[in-house]
């Protein structure tokens, strides 16, 4: 006997329920209260897991040797803790497109480093699944410096942002921001 209401919410945790899953349909809001905070239980895992979270020293001494395209470019790092990453590229001629900027695609580099070894800092070993990049101006300058930062962290998602800027004699100019997502693995 079904209850009165919503039967479509019970036909579908019945349904559920006789195959031995208990599964929340959020299209439908059928969970209860007790439901609903034990699946948010199950599913806020601390984020690092156990795993081991990129340091200073690690980037310096084992990732930006073992990456041969970040090598190349000439990648120093000043930070990567507490979900916040910087790092520089010299801008030399080799790295610039045919109007003498930095590619865009070092740029884009720069910043996708920034937001994974930010992420890396709070949850250990990431791939990034995708980014969305703003090119704002010419990347013009002596060297690239990327600042990237964790908005939002969990054990399968990391959502981090990064802006670049051109350095000449000190000055700083912004020429791109980035969106990204990152995955722990």
């Amino acid at each position: 006997m079904e209850p009165p209401g919503d039967n479509r919410c019970y036909r579908e945790r019945n349904t559920a329920d006789r195959i031995g899953h208990r599964l929340p349909d959020f299209r439908t809001g059928c969970l209860d209260a007790e439901s609903r905070h034990s699946y948010r239980r199950r599913t806020s895992v601390e984020p690092n897991n156990g795993r081991r979270l990129a340091t200073l020293e690690m980037m310096r001494e084992e990732i930006i040797p073992n990456s041969p395209f970040t090598a190349f470019l000439g990648t120093e790092i000043s930070t990567c803790a507490d979900g916040e990453a910087e790092l520089v590229v010299p801008i030399r001629k080799d790295l610039t497109q045919h109007h003498g900027f930095a590619h865009g695609a070092v740029v884009g580099c720069v910043a996708d480093n920034a937001c994974a070894w930010a992420a890396a800092s709070v949850v250990g070993d990431v791939v990034t699944t995708e980014y969305k990049l703003h090119l704002l101006a010419p990347a013009v300058g002596e060297k690239l410096i990327g600042r990237g930062r964790v908005i939002k962290s969990s054990s399968r998602l990391v959502i981090a942002a990064a802006d670049v800027f051109t350095a000449t004699g000190g000055k700083e100019k912004q020429v791109a921001t980035m969106l990204a997502t990152i995955m722990p693995i």
